[in-house]
């Protein structure tokens, strides 16, 4: 199943004279020429779910070259092809003149689809899950000119990703041993284009789908899942049709899977980010009904090139555009898993009203083990942190953390709650509801933290805030010297520097900005300003006044 597919389909070998409401190609039939256009299928193909065989029907119109309508959706009924006969459709075009063509087909017997007659299709989710009808395939021509006689092969695609959920066989005996036997699924997928336009691929629209329960499919999934180059079988609980862009897009999903007893399973933790792509499987695999749910998710190239995103009981995010995530809880259940939101060249990855909660490794906004970790751009607006447990430990100097939101790169925080995070590594490691990476900058504007931490050679601005507590082991790595500013509007209950190099960083509290306590350990205050207020100094644990630390570094 799921063979490497080259979509190619026909249409029914005959000559059609187009009917074109352009009066020059109603008359001058002599200035014409036949194009055909042969759709052939060169691959084997056997019986199994995307075979593509339930295909019979075809439409098509005929554009010009700036995408005006020529000749209006043409039906063709009853197309039977198989793996090794082809059909071709040939069309009498006027000479010297440019066009594009437009097909898709579908099953004659799936009404979910509405295609319109300049080839714009309006999908109809309301149905059951399972269903193999609503395979649908399109394609449109590159512009050609037509000079002559002329020949074309068009290769036909799908718009949608197939989201396919299966579970092993020893998840599967599992639940059957004791007594429950799966025989329907249904399916939530939220965010979901509802239309194409087949002329240029793009989408619109935006709606939540929910394909109610049907039987489940009996034949087996088969699934690289350690990308071995063997495919492992799996037992198919859910198979389900949506449209998709040619670029990633991620979407929160659910699944409920019912018993013959009547008895449900629901499948929602950890299904926050699943992504999916156009003419792609995304395949959700694991031991899934027997209660422990742990889950590998992956874009199998079954039907395209060769790229396979792969999560291990963990969540990633590599954005190849800008990418915003609005209004979305990231609901996490697996001490034992990172999670990654980073991307190939510097995108921007926004958060609008985000909340993370549970159970986590870290969160890391970028992917330290990247060579260029710094090439990434985040800004977060009213991103909270609620009952955050995480369980991470990492050591910088003598310094010992448990960090839970880790920031790469540039970032911005606006107006974001982080606090109240708890860790259940070691108690020697402090927790912090954010830190900010080596060569990194971060600037916070506005907004409520509880511990933040600072790696060395970071650049950090804090408008208008509060703040707990701010550690750092503020130093110099490479001449790249760290900046600290405490701006206007901002209270800080308390700052602890470690300065551990001969150089000095650059702290300033602003004009405006109060910090209640200001802890200096072996820090040389050179380049520390003061233009608000720190009501209390120590300095390595003896208290001082600030006249007196100057006199000192004198």
């Amino acid at each position: 199943m799921f063979k490497k597919i080259v979509c190619l389909f026909a249409i029914a070998s005959m000559l059609f004279a187009t009917s074109c409401s352009n009066e020059e190609l109603q008359t001058e039939t002599e200035a014409n020429a036949q194009v055909s256009f042969n759709i052939s299928i060169g691959n084997k193909m056997t019986r199994a779910i995307s075979d593509g065989l339930k295909v019979d029907q075809l439409m098509y119109a005929v554009f010009d070259q700036n995408g005006q309508l020529v000749t209006k959706k043409t039906s063709i009924d009853n197309i039977k092809f198989s793996a090794t006969n082809g059909y071709t459709l040939s069309l009498s075009l006027p000479n010297g003149k440019t066009f594009k063509v437009v097909f898709w087909a579908q099953d004659d017997d799936c009404s979910a689809y509405t295609v319109s007659d300049d080839m714009n299709v309006k999908v109809n989710y309301t149905g059951v899950n399972n269903d193999e009808s609503r395979d649908a395939f399109f394609a449109a021509t590159e512009p050609f000119t037509v000079n002559g006689p002329g020949y074309h092969s068009v290769t036909l695609k799908r718009p949608f990703a197939q989201v396919n959920v299966g579970t092993d066989e020893f998840d599967w005996n599992t639940i059957y041993e004791s007594g429950k036997i799966i025989i329907s699924s249904s399916a939530t997928i939220k965010g979901v284009a509802d239309q194409i336009n087949l002329l240029d691929g793009s989408l619109s629209g935006s709606v939540d789908v929910t394909y109610s329960l049907a039987n489940i499919p009996q034949e087996l999934l088969n699934a690289d899942l350690d990308n071995d180059g063997i495919k492992e079988a799996f037992r198919y609980l859910s198979m389900s049709y949506i449209l998709a862009n040619n670029e990633k897009s991620i979407h929160q999903m659910s699944f409920q899977f019912a018993a013959e007893d009547k008895s449900t399973i629901n499948l929602v933790d950890g299904l926050n980010i699943v992504p999916i792509l156009r003419n792609w499987t995304t395949n959700i695999l694991g031991q899934i009904l027997s209660g422990r749910q742990h889950f590998n998710i992956q874009i199998d190239p079954s039907y395209n090139d060769e790229y396979i995103y792969y999560l291990n009981d963990g969540y990633l995010f590599t954005a190849t555009e800008n990418t915003t995530f609005e209004n979305r809880t990231f609901s996490f259940n697996n001490l034992n898993a990172e999670t990654h939101f980073g991307s190939t060249d510097g995108q921007l990855i926004t958060f609008n009203d985000v909340t993370f909660t549970g159970k986590i490794w870290a969160i890391l906004l970028g992917q330290y083990r990247n060579p260029s970790y710094v090439n990434y751009n985040n800004e977060l607006n009213n991103v909270v942190l609620k009952d955050l447990i995480i369980s991470n430990g990492v050591a910088d100097q003598n310094n010992f953390m448990s960090v839970a939101v880790c920031a790469f790169g540039n970032t911005t925080l606006n107006n974001c709650v982080m606090k109240g995070t708890t860790s259940t590594a070691d108690a020697k490691y402090i927790v912090y509801d954010l830190g900010v990476r080596n060569y990194s900058t971060a600037t916070i504007n506005g907004g409520e933290y509880g511990r933040l931490y600072f790696w060395p050679a970071t650049n950090v601005t804090i408008n208008n805030s509060k703040v707990g507590i701010i550690d750092s082991s503020i130093s110099t790595i490479k001449n790249v010297t760290s900046s600290l500013v405490i701006a206007n509007g901002t209270t800080v209950d308390q700052i602890n520097f470690t300065h551990l190099t001969n150089y000095a960083p650059r702290v300033t509290v602003e004009a405006g900005a109060v910090v209640n306590v200001m802890n200096l350990i072996n820090t040389k205050i050179d380049n520390i300003v003061i233009n608000g207020t720190v009501k209390k100094f120590t300095y390595n644990g003896v208290e001082y006044t600030w006249e007196q630390l100057q006199e000192m570094n004198k």
